[in-house]
């Protein structure tokens, strides 16, 4: 099992610059990191919005992109997720 990211203030990321998708997920990494005790390289982002800033900022910080999950809640506290991992790339191609 892995824990991803998802940002930390669940915004429409595609609206936003390099610089503050580098952020978004820093921080949303050093909140899982106290928690957990690692850090994670797996991001999906908000509302499965990806687009050449999202990916680039992404691939730059060592994450692995996924592009959708299903979610299970456990005792209406916890998602269980299960990821479909498909590597997204700068350039707009997808393979899996």
């Amino acid at each position: 099992h892995e824990i991803a990211s998802h940002s930390d203030t669940h915004p429409h990321v595609t609206n936003m610059s390099y610089e503050d998708n580098v952020n978004e997920l820093e921080k949303s990494n050093e909140k899982l990191e106290k928690i957990i005790g690692t850090k994670t390289n797996i991001y999906r982002a908000p509302y499965g919005e990806y687009n050449n800033t999202v990916i680039q900022a992404a691939q730059d910080k060592k994450y692995f992109t996924i592009r959708s999950w299903i979610c299970q809640l456990f005792f209406n506290k916890f998602c269980m997720v299960v990821a479909t991992f498909i590597t997204l790339s700068a350039s707009g191609a997808a393979g899996k």
